[in-house]
């Protein structure tokens, strides 16, 4: 069988509908979804044998070696394995098909804007009137033509300072006049603007960094450049502490994903919450439901006990006998984890690991609705971590059609089916996103529709119909636009908020302190959502280190966001008829 799967050539002869005897064809079907799901589980294998050998710096023969590390990570893998899990292609496809049924014609030009649109601001004037050799003795001067040039005025600028002194004989003191505001550490407001550009928003790491100032000049230290990227930010991190309260209260929905990440060689996890009108990323030891509730309100998770937490804790499978010893437990009393576990060993023991993560939750999301204003929808991907957290879970129509890429049918039927239920979920996705700008109860329900018909279709390709049976698990999830149309339909702006830190993983590794990490998250936090709120990075940080404070707050500026683009908290009042219709 091993044989036969590594050979697809063999599949592709088998026409199951040229098998006239229905039993046989059952037989034949069963066998060959059978050999499907092995070469699909082998390649998983494959896949992650040579990730391992390539962090182990190991060939595909055992041997040692960064040739065979570079040789192992690739070669490795079969040709038969799924090389591109993006669903573009796919969606780009079923979009050009609903325009074609539509009569649309498809639009041919230039993506983006145009490199003219922005208009340059002038910063000096030249002239230029020396006249280029070799010309004609009867040229005559017509006066000047303009030409816009950009440049970049990038060198160290040293200034020194004749501070006076003033001493006073009855103190014994020498008073001296300030330096201007933003310069620290000898390091002026627009040099600390820029190491924190090129670390936190270019990706330099700290060692490249320092050669690169050392390069243009610079006397700077390797440990005055670490204090500068990590230290003597509080303002800022309390800034972005704020507006992480501010616009998860206000918004009427909050988007969350997570990726790995390493502090001092360890695993921890960072978590990103946003919508359209801000970003924050917060790290956290793990990646547990708990830890997403305090991801949530923008920290470590909190615990309360009180009678809201019981009945919380009632209502998601906690026993009776420890829902009357959670009551031994001193009421509205806030803890941090070390704190909650010395609260349960003293009240209530040693519960068993499956209550006790019960108990946790409920204390950990009764103390987030004491920190901020829950929202009432929460989207993610398919990840249980992210479950009965808020009121309304939306699941990623993108991410949910990813898992058809992950299929590799060899048998020609098979590929057929496939690529028909393919076809089918990105039009139906396409369609959600047309329905959003102009929702109709109508459409709603030949949406639900063509849905239903299609996670319920026979189809023989058993991988397939278990990828459509998760669909059908996770129906309301993937289509709750169609009753709130203002609520996204994929998950993808939180994946792009996650890919600066997958980008500084990939090259810094990790941070070497919770510290560090935290500079990490609240620089990160910061350029997401002023890339969002329209804001010059430059300019806010510049304005931050100076104390200027011409900027608004990042937390009334997203607020503001949030009303302009119709998703504050203020919408679930409205009412909306397609959200009963559909």
């Amino acid at each position: 069988m091993a044989d036969v799967g590594s050979k697809p050539d063999l599949l592709s002869t088998i026409d199951l509908a040229a098998i006239a005897d229905p039993a046989l064809r059952a037989l034949v079907a069963l066998l060959v979804n059978e050999i499907e799901a092995l070469r699909r589980a082998n390649n998983v294998l494959r896949e992650e044998n040579a990730y391992l050998r390539k962090r182990l710096g190991v060939g595909p023969a055992g041997g040692g070696g960064a040739g065979g590390a570079k040789g192992g990570g690739s070669g490795a893998v079969r040709s038969d394995a799924p090389k591109d899990k993006s669903s573009t292609k796919d969606r780009k496809n079923a979009r050009a098909a609903l325009d074609a049924e539509k009569g649309i014609e498809p639009i041919q030009g230039q993506r983006g804007r145009p490199a003219g649109a922005r208009q340059i601001v002038i910063d000096e004037e030249r002239d230029l009137a020396t006249p280029p050799p070799g010309l004609p003795a009867d040229v005559e001067f017509k006066g000047y033509g303009e030409r816009t040039v950009q440049d970049l005025v990038l060198k160290k600028h040293a200034i020194r300072f004749r501070v006076g002194g003033w001493y006073s004989p009855s103190e014994h003191k020498t008073y001296y006049a300030e330096l201007p505001a933003g310069v620290r550490d000898s390091c002026g407001p627009q040099l600390q603007a820029y190491v924190l550009t090129c670390h936190n928003v270019l990706g330099a790491t700290h060692s490249r960094l320092h050669e690169h100032l050392l390069d243009l000049g610079f006397v700077i230290s390797a440990g005055t450049l670490s204090n500068l990227l990590v230290t003597g930010h509080e303002a800022l991190h309390d800034e972005k502490d704020a507006m992480h309260r501010e616009a998860v209260s206000a918004s009427a929905f909050v988007q969350m994903d997570d990726t790995s990440t390493k502090v001092n060689g360890k695993g921890a996890h960072c978590f990103t919450v946003g919508n359209p009108a801000f970003t924050s990323l917060v790290t956290q030891p793990s990646k547990d439901r708990v830890n997403a509730i305090g991801a949530l309100g923008g920290g470590s998770p909190e615990f309360v006990v009180n009678e809201e937490a019981i009945a919380r804790a009632e209502r998601i499978g906690v026993p009776a006998s420890y829902l009357e010893l959670m009551r031994e437990i001193p009421f509205d009393v806030r803890m941090d984890g070390a704190a909650l576990d010395a609260m349960v060993l003293e009240h209530i023991g040693k519960p068993g690991a499956g209550s006790l993560r019960l108990m946790r939750e409920a204390m950990a999301l009764t103390a987030l609705g004491l920190k901020l204003t829950i929202p009432r929808g929460l989207m993610a991907d398919g990840a249980t971590t992210f479950d009965d957290i808020t009121e309304l879970r939306g699941g990623c129509g993108i991410h949910g059609g990813r898992h058809f890429s992950e299929l590799m049918p060899g048998v020609p039927q098979f590929q057929l089916e496939l690529a028909d239920a393919k076809h089918r979920y990105w039009k139906i996705f396409e369609r959600i996103e047309r329905y959003r700008e102009s929702p109709t109860p109508r459409e709603a329900r030949s949406i639900r529709a063509a849905f239903d018909r299609l996670v319920a279709h026979a189809y023989e390709y058993s991988p397939l119909l278990d990828v459509l049976g998760r669909m059908r698990e996770h129906r309301e999830q993937l289509l709750w636009s169609l009753r709130y149309p203002f609520l996204p339909a994929e998950n993808n702006l939180s994946e792009r908020d996650l890919r600066g830190r997958a980008k500084k993983r990939d090259v810094s590794y990790g941070a070497r302190s919770w510290r560090g990490l935290r500079s990490w998250d609240t620089f990160q936090s910061i350029y997401g959502t002023v890339r969002k709120l329209g804001v010059s990075w430059w300019a806010f940080i510049c304005d931050r280190i100076e104390g200027r404070g011409k900027i608004p707050s990042l937390a009334s500026l997203a607020v503001e966001k949030l009303r302009a683009l119709g998703i504050d908290s203020s919408v679930w009042e409205l009412d909306a008829p397609v959200a009963h219709a559909a």
